[in-house]
């Protein structure tokens, strides 16, 4: 860019001299030179400028780089086996930096400026410390008021009140949510490299608004520029110097190409472009001339003479049959069912209107396709027109230029980023790559990985890595879904043999339930038995006596009521024992409870039990008093 031809430009009209003579107006004065040469630009940032003009602008240029530069972000794989380290990573990464978006912005710069340049920014603590007190304190204190005069930081401090400068101290600090990545403009970097030994160094140019802002900072809102500033680049305001970047801290991803005058700088991928784009623009400036001037026609209304009659100006006032037609024209604008009379036919002519005709959308479409091979991408990427079927070659091609970009990627990661974030935060050494690159419909490759797979040609991994998936992932997904399938399936196990247990143990409750009323109903109906028996036992023998009863009862006789084999209720037996000392004399009750207690133990029991709570109740019961008791003389009575 820095040595230029000898050609000679012709900047306006009239005759010029190049380098082969004169020339005329309708010539060139180079073989290779059209109408875009005339601004071709002169130096590299220059060049810079209009290529950020081309892609804030052109509307075929932008959104083809957006998709090129989205493609190839793929999500991050952390190859380790640490859970731990991978979510350390993963923290400062992905929530910090947002290292995805942040890659994309990376390859903006690549595809536009052909230069992308990244440093660290490290956090630190700023403390101003009072020359008088020597207190420090931080600038974000509430109590500390300050402000950048002069380049110097002046105020009052909180501790002793002196008003006056204060010394600056910065301290580094290892805060991992405070760390950022700097993406630096390529116009403001100025590139000195060494030819001879490669050596270079890159130096930052402050831009004037920054300047302007430090100067000017006494302003709350411009305040904060000079708040987390580092004092290397405020010391070079003040001195009106540029700045040096650490070599150790900046990253540059330059474009390949060929050697040339100033390799220090990659070239641009839109330089390519550039006439391509000038033609684009010259078609659109046509297209909008024709759209303004000819796609709605001009209607001109003529008087026509009858047949066999002369014009009919020579007869008539023209000008006040053209203003009856205006007249008509709008009379029928408000009313398009009016009817309306004129003196004479008129014709209408119309004058534009085809546009149709004059439209350029073909030219149009070939330098748009121009523009997308400048840029090694198929026309269609824009319009989502393409397919694996049809297109296999030129998807093949196009993957391997994303693969090319993502291996950038890839050691922009690994060899800045994790390098030196992991001495500085004392992170864990890791490997991250990139999720491999693959065109969506590619499902003939797929099919063939899964169809090898059947035959255990290849193993799981290939196969998951083919169809973009990681390996150790989805193993460490399945020993999950594992582990919540067998606990899901234990907590039904165990609701299921509950349920079994709780039906089992109502069963039982239930049939016990039932045993019970059928001994209780057996026992009633023994007792009807019983009393039955002995009722059917005193009328058959004549027996009113219940002393004869209970007789016959001690001294049964065969098949009768009786005997120590014969079970009686407790009703039973109380009922007995009643009547038996009811109608039993004192003198005879001792003979008759031995003969009971030979043949009839039961009912000997229950007269003994008797006779005991008939006993225990009269004692219970106190006697009437023998006398009255005194009375007093006055009583009345």
């Amino acid at each position: 860019m820095s040595s230029q031809p000898n050609i000679t430009h012709r900047t306006g009209t009239g005759l010029k001299t190049g380098s082969n003579g004169p020339r005329t107006l309708n010539t060139y004065p180079h073989p290779y030179f059209d109408l875009s040469n005339q601004d071709v630009p002169r130096t590299v940032k220059e060049l810079f400028r209009w290529c950020l003009f081309l892609y804030m602008s052109h509307s075929e240029i932008a959104p083809l780089i957006n998709k090129k530069c989205s493609y190839v972000t793929t999500e991050l794989v952390y190859n380790t086996e640490s859970e731990k380290d991978k979510q350390a990573w993963q923290e400062v990464l992905e929530e910090t930096l947002d290292i995805r978006a942040f890659e994309r912005m990376m390859l903006l710069d690549y595809e536009v400026f052909g230069n992308a340049f990244c440093s660290i920014s490290y956090p630190f603590d700023r403390r101003l410390v009072c020359q008088s007190c020597e207190a420090s304190h931080r600038t974000q204190d509430p109590e500390l008021t300050w402000h950048y005069r002069e380049h110097r930081f002046v105020g009052v401090c909180p501790s002793c009140k002196h008003k006056g400068t204060f010394k600056v101290e910065d301290t580094q600090i290892k805060r991992r949510k405070a760390v950022r990545l700097i993406r630096w403009f390529p116009e403001y970097i100025q590139i000195l490299k060494n030819e001879i030994t490669g050596y270079t160094r890159y130096i930052y140019k402050v831009p004037r608004w920054i300047r302007k802002g430090v100067v000017n900072s006494e302003n709350d809102q411009n305040k904060y520029l000079v708040e987390d500033m580092p004092m290397v680049f405020l010391d070079a305001i003040r001195e009106g110097k540029d700045v040096e970047l650490d070599a150790d801290n900046i990253y540059h991803m330059r474009t390949e190409g060929c050697s040339y005058y100033d390799s220090s700088y990659g070239i641009p991928p839109l330089l390519t472009v550039f006439k391509d784009a000038w033609l684009y623009q010259t078609y659109r400036r046509a297209q909008e001339a024709i759209a303004v001037e000819h796609i709605l026609p001009m209607r001109l209304l003529i008087p026509r003479p009858a047949a066999g009659d002369h014009s009919p100006h020579m007869h008539n006032d023209l000008g006040a049959w053209s203003t009856r037609m205006q007249s008509i024209v709008s009379r029928w604008r408000r009313d398009p069912n009016a009817i309306f009379t004129v003196p004479f036919p008129s014709d209408v002519q119309n004058v534009g209107g085809d546009a149709q005709a004059l439209n350029v959308h073909n030219d149009m479409r070939q330098v748009r396709e121009q523009i997308a091979g400048g840029l090694d991408l198929p026309a269609d990427l824009i319009y989502g027109n393409m397919s694996w079927s049809g297109s296999s070659v030129t998807l093949r091609m196009l993957e391997n230029t994303f693969i090319n970009v993502i291996g950038k990627l890839e050691r922009f990661l690994n060899k800045f980023v994790l390098e030196r974030l992991a001495s500085w935060g004392d992170l864990p050494d890791i490997e991250i790559t990139h999720r491999d690159f693959k065109m969506a419909d590619d499902a003939q490759q797929k099919q063939i990985a899964l169809s090898l797979r059947q035959t255990n040609t290849v193993s799981d991994r290939t196969v998951m890595k083919e169809l973009g998936f990681d390996y150790s992932t989805e193993q460490k997904y399945k020993r999950e879904e594992e582990e919540e399938r067998n606990s899901v399936m234990g907590r039904q196990m165990l609701a299921q043999a509950e349920a079994q247990g709780r039906a089992q143990v109502l069963s039982a409750k239930f049939e016990a339930m039932a045993n019970s009323a059928r001994e209780k109903a057996a026992e009633e109906e023994q007792r009807d038995a019983q009393i039955e028996s002995y009722d059917d036992l005193t009328k058959r023998k004549g027996r009113t006596d219940i002393t004869k009863v209970v007789e016959a009862v001690a001294n049964p006789s065969p098949g009768e009521l009786g005997g120590s084999k014969l079970q009686f209720s407790s009703s039973m037996l109380d009922m007995m024992a009643d009547n038996t000392l009811k109608s039993t004399p004192p003198e005879m009750m001792d003979d008759m409870m031995q003969r009971l207690g030979k043949s009839n133990p039961q009912l000997a029991a229950a007269i003994l039990k008797r006779q005991k709570t008939t006993t225990q109740a009269s004692s219970a019961t106190k006697p009437l008093p023998e006398q009255r008791p005194p009375r007093s003389p006055n009583a009345g009575i």
